[in-house]
């Protein structure tokens, strides 16, 4: 009777390094290929609007009859020069929008403490390089993005 093969770690570890080696290979040009670009400005219709006395919520919509890449956060400047903060530690993507598709973000707009700045306008810069510049005549003082694009308005809104 046979015994049973046993790996030890280094077996294993040297088996599955050589499994990931030979994969990447073969799919590093296959999974360029799929890539799906970011969003471009004309791909998208961003709206923004005011939730409370503190908040907006954006919406990114993809009005194009492709998927596209959104990005992980849109990047928020009112009236060209007062650029809201960014949320610490956010990663992963890719964030495709199929066509229709929404992705919200929600921007904290006064912290409540000084007197503020009244803006008309926003720009919302996404990760692939475009801008966009939509109405927002609101009040602004220490703006910071909250939470980078999420599925609905309810989970942009809750962080």
């Amino acid at each position: 009777m046979s015994k049973p093969r046993v790996f030890t770690s280094l077996t294993a570890l040297a088996l599955g390094s050589a499994a990931l080696v030979g994969f990447a290979g073969t799919s590093s040009a296959s999974a360029a290929e799929a890539r799906v670009p970011y969003c471009q400005a004309s791909q998208i219709d961003v709206t923004a609007t005011k939730t409370d006395f503190y908040r907006l919520l954006i919406k990114a919509q993809n009005v194009s009859g492709k998927p596209c890449d959104l990005g992980i956060v849109g990047d928020v400047t009112f009236d060209g020069k007062i650029h809201a903060g960014l949320p610490d530690g956010i990663g992963g993507g890719p964030n495709i929008l199929q066509p229709g598709e929404a992705n919200y973000e929600a921007v904290t707009i006064v912290d409540g403490i000084a007197p503020g700045t009244r803006t008309k306008t926003l720009t919302v810069k996404l990760d692939g390089g475009s801008t966009i510049k939509v109405p927002a005549a609101v009040t602004v003082d220490s703006p910071s993005v909250t939470s980078p694009w999420r599925l609905t308005e309810w989970s942009a809104l809750s962080q």
